[in-house]
């Protein structure tokens, strides 16, 4: 996977030629119908932030020669979130479906976007409700429901996850939920319990043991997941 990375770079460059999408084609009739929150500028935003992360993955694992305990992980989990975020704009072959969900991301930026102006106390041209409207009306004229392109977008995982009403789950997640509410979180052995067992491959440092590269781990699921 990190061998891909200098490709992906050298094609998110801003210094390299901007690639548009070919006139004629589906992601450019997309982006004519959900302007100025097209489809190809959002997937590709999420695009260059998940090789950005990987970028930065390989450089503390190969380039420094580091292995963190947490940190990586992070990164991980952004190159994950960020890429699956891409295949799930492009994904749909409905492009009602395809712009409900680029819309429904713009509407999510919009919402984080307010919050932070209202953390530093600064206020924006237009308000929040006013920029919300603007994207229900893109939906509207694309043939979308504009209350299903503003809901809002949760990330669990490797999953894109909808909320509708309260404790409603969108079907997407269906798979996901069920592996979640059917296993407990184990807890992580503690040095003394490792060493007991003969588990203290790995390599030891300040902040404990660090699996060595490669060593098979096993699946840990949140218990705090069980009830999203």
């Amino acid at each position: 996977m990190l061998g891909a990375v200098d490709g992906w770079l050298a094609r998110i460059d801003p210094g390299s030629q901007r690639q548009y999408p070919v006139p004629g084609s589906p992601l450019r009739a997309d982006d004519e119908r959900t302007h100025p929150y097209e489809t190809s500028h959002g997937t590709w935003h999420a695009l260059s932030h998940a090789v950005d992360h990987l970028h930065c993955l390989r450089s503390v694992l190969r380039d420094a020669r580091m292995i963190l305990m947490y940190a990586p992980y992070s990164l991980v989990r952004a190159a994950l979130e960020n890429a699956s975020a891409a295949v799930w704009m492009l994904h749909p072959a409905s492009r009602t479906e395809r712009i409900t969900r680029r819309l429904r991301l713009a509407a999510v930026d919009i919402r984080n976007g307010e919050q932070a102006k209202t953390l530093v106390g600064t206020v924006g041209p237009r308000s929040e409700e006013q920029r919300l409207d603007q994207v229900r009306e893109l939906a509207t004229r694309a043939g979308a429901d504009p209350a299903d392109a503003t809901r809002k977008v949760w990330l669990l995982g490797d999953r894109q996850c909808s909320q509708r009403g309260a404790g409603a789950q969108h079907q997407g997640c269906a798979v996901r939920l069920e592996v979640v509410q059917r296993h407990r979180a184990r807890r992580p052995l503690d040095h003394d319990q490792r060493r007991r067992e003969g588990r203290t491959t790995g390599r030891t440092t300040r902040h404990g043991i660090v699996p060595a590269l490669g060593e098979p781990q096993e699946p840990h699921v949140r218990d705090d997941l069980r009830d999203t």
